[in-house]
């Protein structure tokens, strides 16, 4: 967190984000439990510095990291699933930059399928359970199946008779899900209401600055919340929430 913030932010960012962090009660109670979340938020942090790092540099070795730290993420804990679209807009957007070379275009999804296979290789050889069992398969994959059927039931698209078993504050609606989600994080047991909002004031400035690094923090931490409310309104606890807290905590 440090060097993410004091490299790609700003001088003091990293070291204040660092001390925010380490004060935020959520992940100081969740380091203290044996469960995936922190070693998950760990990884996930590295890889975000290492696409951080490839969007300033464009070299592959540097996505590569990203890409098998991200993996690594997503073999402890699916939360590294939603580092795959912040890798893919890093690529791109080299690729999208203005005087960058058209046949740029085509290396870039070259180094995109590089990073989503060392993604792959890396998930595969610390969770190979992940994709030989069949119940290991259901645990990681069935909750991409879920989203896109909770995104089509909220658009209309299709209608699925609930689950047995479904989580009740889904009928709560997106916006039950969003004010959940951020009672939560607002809560003593969160980040609490200070840091949290220092952290939404740091976002709102980092969005005024539109640097490509920071619309990928941003991104990031804005698709992470989308999708855990999407699959799990009205569900969020401190751990299911430690790996924005150090987007936020820098910001």
């Amino acid at each position: 967190t440090i060097r993410l913030g004091e490299r790609y932010l700003r001088p003091t960012a990293g070291l204040i984000g660092g001390l925010l962090l380490a004060l935020t009660t959520g992940l100081i109670a969740s380091s203290q439990q044996v469960k995936e979340d922190v070693p998950s938020m760990f990884f996930a942090t590295l890889s975000l510095y290492w696409i951080v790092k490839f969007a300033d540099s464009g070299r592959l070795r540097d996505l590569l990291v990203a890409a098998i730290a991200g993996g690594a993420s997503a073999a402890t804990k699916a939360y590294g699933m939603a580092l795959l679209p912040a890798m893919a807009a890093a690529v791109m957007g080299r690729a999208a930059r203005p005087g960058s070379d058209p046949r740029g275009v085509r290396a870039a999804f070259v180094h995109l399928a590089a990073a989503v296979g060392c993604f792959a290789i890396a998930q595969f050889a610390l969770a190979p359970f992940s994709f030989l069992d069949p119940l290991g398969r259901e645990a990681t994959f069935g909750r991409i199946a879920s989203l896109f059927t909770m995104v089509a039931r909220m658009t209309g698209v299709a209608q699925f008779p609930p689950a047995p078993d479904e989580h009740l504050g889904r009928h709560g609606g997106m916006l039950y899900g969003f004010s959940d989600y951020g009672r939560i994080l607002v809560s003593d047991g969160g980040m609490g209401w200070v840091i949290t909002s220092f952290a939404a004031l740091g976002l709102i400035a980092l969005l005024m600055r539109r640097g490509f690094a920071e619309l990928l923090l941003i991104g990031y931490v804005t698709l992470f919340v989308v999708v855990s409310v999407i699959l799990y309104p009205g569900y969020a606890e401190p751990r299911h929430q430690t790996p924005v807290y150090p987007v936020l905590a820098a910001a």
